[in-house]
């Protein structure tokens, strides 16, 4: 966000009086990927490394403490907090704070806070600002040193300054563990997705044992599956594939009463994205019949290797969303097949292998799959009431999921409201911990 006023009770002073603002240093391509040394050298990409969600504690560069000396590189100390300041980067808009001293690249810069300012008031501070509202224009837009060291900072004591960290690093704390839990959840549902896929329920709802009852399967091309399953071409339980067309459209998403063209961005796993579309300029572009409808099954025929062949089932779709010619309709037919259990069997890594062998394209960013790639997909199809008792294990499992990202998606709005007071003085902080931890 951008910086707030500060409440009237609240006098400042500038950044740069109580922190020191400093560049990193170039890396010489022929130290690239460097894992011998003691020092860690970071650079904007391993800002966003697994570990790396608060506090910077790996790297995929590390330099000796001689080559650092001989280089006249002096690095950072522990409490520093970097961020991105040059170009694409600065969109990242993330902090980090470093557990020891460390080396940072040139497209980076560290905020050295002195012996005034607290540590975690700090983070959060310069967590709260859009760097990209102090970056110079240009072919490679990057942060302006002065301006940021110009910023009004709350002038405020160091206990203060701590309580606030306190109220907002609990905020953190329940937003990593809704993360924690999400991530949990996930990974139990692809385990649950293959159980599920691979054995089966039986009439009373358990799932098959083909330890205990060998002779409940058979093998096929995706390994052993129940004796009653049958594996077929996707073809098998689809009427037809609808494909839309891409016309010429304007940048931005379609207003209230405009049509729009979906972008592939639009179909996720996790849900349909409405807004993620094409407002459309020209009538004689729209056709109701590409029109995307409730509980439709929709995949992307084009998109990176990792997200091309993605499904999402539609629920309540806003109306004049039409399909565009990289997002397809897979029209299920209804007697052998539902769309909720095509949807779950089309993230099970059986099926995205298939897609990833499969998808052709010279540019790295962007494949594609054809429409007979579609078609062919080996998948398992058991009888409609045992898709029908899948789909619904599975679906309730992803209701938990989507229960816990809301609470998430709340959290988050709440620490931003706790930011947005705190950091301004509209709020003053609780004068005992036992108040701040309530808060």
């Amino acid at each position: 966000m951008t910086q707030e006023t500060y409440s009237i009770e609240w006098k400042t002073k500038p950044l740069g009086s109580v922190c020191r603002f400093a560049g990193g240093y170039g890396f010489p391509d022929k130290y690239q990927g460097a894992l011998d040394g003691d020092i860690l050298f970071i650079k904007v990409s391993d800002m966003s490394l697994p570990r790396n969600e608060r506090y910077i504690v790996t790297a995929n560069n590390y330099v000796s403490s001689h080559l650092a000396r001989s280089l006249g590189w002096k690095p950072f100390p522990s409490g520093s907090i970097v961020f991105a300041k040059v170009g694409a980067a600065l969109k990242l808009n993330k902090r980090r704070i470093l557990t020891q001293p460390t080396l940072i690249d040139n497209n980076m810069m560290a905020a050295i806070p002195s012996s005034e300012l607290d540590g975690g008031f700090l983070f959060h501070f310069l967590t709260s600002l859009d760097f990209a509202d102090f970056a110079q224009e240009g072919a490679l837009p990057s942060v302006n040193q002065k301006q940021i060291e110009s910023i009004a900072l709350p002038d405020i004591s160091e206990t203060e300054q701590s309580r606030i960290a306190e109220v907002l690093n609990a905020a953190d704390a329940a937003i990593q563990r809704t993360n924690t839990l999400i991530n949990k959840l996930k990974w139990m549902k692809a385990g649950l997705l293959g159980d599920l896929l691979t054995r089966g329920l039986d009439r009373d709802g358990k799932l098959r044992d083909p330890i205990l009852h060998p002779e409940q399967f058979k093998d096929s091309p995706l390994g052993l599956i129940p004796k009653e399953w049958e594996v077929e071409p996707l073809k098998q339980a689809l009427d037809f594939i609808d494909a839309g067309k891409s016309p010429t459209c304007l940048s931005r998403a379609a207003a209230a009463g405009e049509w729009g063209v979906l972008k592939v961005s639009a179909i996720r796993p996790e849900g349909f994205r409405p807004h993620e579309n094409k407002a459309v300029i020209n009538p004689l572009h729209i056709n109701e019949a590409y029109e995307v409808k409730d509980g439709d099954l929709l995949i992307s025929r084009a998109n990176t290797y990792e997200l091309v062949g993605l499904t999402c089932l539609v629920r309540n779709p806003p109306s004049q969303l039409m399909l565009c010619d990289k997002t397809l309709r897979l029209n299920v037919n209804k007697v052998r097949a539902l769309s909720e259990f095509l949807f779950h069997v089309t993230q099970t890594p059986f099926v995205r292998s298939q897609i990833e062998i499969d998808a052709t394209g010279s540019s790295g960013s962007m494949k594609n799959i054809s429409q007979e790639t579609i078609e062919n997909l080996c998948i398992p199809l058991p009888e409609l009431n045992e898709q029908e008792m899948i789909a619904g294990v599975l679906n309730i499992h992803d209701s938990h999921v989507r229960a816990e990202e809301a609470n998430r998606a709340k959290l988050i709005q709440i620490k931003r409201g706790l930011m947005h007071d705190l950091l301004t003085g509209r709020v003053r902080v609780p004068a005992t911990k036992s108040e701040v931890v309530a808060v």
